[in-house]
């Protein structure tokens, strides 16, 4: 199939999206590009940074399956082409773009859907790094507020192409140093994108949304 029936595709299936974003949407042209890997880091960047504004990863979650089901119908999935921009972090990259949120994807097998997050709500963590610093990679530390006594945190770390490049399980505490060979890959000035979900001690699961600092 040619890029303009797959064009098609992404808008209807983006059509039918019930997301509400407080970020800006981006055409299925320019989805379809960073699917196709034809984007450089600087253009995705620019694109996640448009779209950066809330934390709706249950609409991502929801959203990811029907997105790549479009892909595979309109290419095929023998077809599909074997580079960077068709795994799933491509495919989530495109995703997070049209939701206007920016999510560290899990694994296929590991999505579920999260509790829904609220802006004031007691378990919404923030992160207490200001958005945007600059982190010696020798003292890479980022923390977050607290929640209720007794959680635990997994952090995620990862590129704004969204490859994970470290992830801490099961933390008590409310920060955590980077180990520095996990960005040792990374340019000075690169952004990197972070995340927190806290278990809360009621076993429920609340995803933080994504933030963003640069390493030197």
């Amino acid at each position: 199939m040619n890029d303009e029936l797959l064009v098609a595709r992404l808008r209807d299936v983006l059509a039918r999206s019930t997301c509400s974003s407080n970020g800006e949407p981006v055409p299925a042209d320019e989805i379809l590009a960073v699917l196709r890997g034809e984007r450089s880091r600087e253009d995705v960047e620019r694109l996640v940074d448009r779209a950066l504004g809330n934390a709706e990863t249950e609409e991502l979650v929801r959203l990811l399956p029907a997105l790549e089901k479009a892909v595979d119908e309109a290419v095929g999935t023998s077809a599909r082409p074997r580079r960077a921009g068709w795994i799933l972090g491509g495919l989530a990259a495109a995703a997070a773009i049209v939701v206007g949120v920016v999510l560290i994807a899990p694994r296929v097998g590991e999505m579920t859907a999260p509790v829904e997050y609220r802006e004031g709500d007691a378990t919404a963590l923030r992160p207490l790094v200001e958005r945007g610093a600059a982190l010696d990679r020798d003292h890479f530390t980022l923390a977050w507020s607290e929640g209720p006594e007794g959680s635990r945190y997994d952090l995620t770390v990862a590129t704004v192409e969204l490859r994970v490049l470290h992830e801490a399980k099961g933390l008590e505490a409310t920060e955590y140093t980077v180990p520095r060979e996990a960005l040792e890959d990374l340019a000075s000035g690169e952004t990197v994108l972070w995340r927190v979900d806290v278990t809360l001690p009621d076993g429920r699961h609340v995803p933080s949304g994504t933030f963003r600092v640069s390493v030197r």
